[in-house]
């Protein structure tokens, strides 16, 4: 036999995605970083929420305090990942159930942060 080896251990979307993980997590996937956020300096994000439009916010900032998320510099680069359960409880999203997974989010300049609709 001839084997091959894989050597693509990464796949990407090649666009921006977010993705909320059935145990509470959020994925930023390094499109995501590179060409909404673009090089913007941060080291936390500040998660925030539209309930009445099942909305969710995510912005990028250079604030340490209680409330922000804390990134890690170095995988920030190939994308974040943060555990975000007490913020989907406390925002009342039903993280675990929601039917669809990856969201193609969108930069909202005013703002100044990602913004991912959850409606199907």
């Amino acid at each position: 036999m001839a084997w091959e080896l894989f050597t693509q251990k990464k796949y990407s979307f090649g666009k921006p995605r977010v993705t909320i993980l059935k145990g509470g997590g959020i994925l930023i996937n390094k499109n995501c970083v590179e060409e909404l956020i673009k090089g913007k300096k941060f080291l936390n994000l500040y998660l925030n929420t539209e309930k009445n439009k099942r909305m969710i916010g995510i912005k990028p900032t250079d604030k340490e305090d209680m409330y922000s998320y804390r990134v890690n510099a170095k995988t920030a680069k190939s994308g974040i990942g943060i555990s975000a359960i007490s913020f989907f409880k406390k925002s009342k999203i039903d993280y675990k159930d929601l039917k669809q997974r990856v969201y193609q989010p969108i930069w909202d300049e005013k703002e100044g942060m990602i913004v991912v609709s959850l409606e199907e």
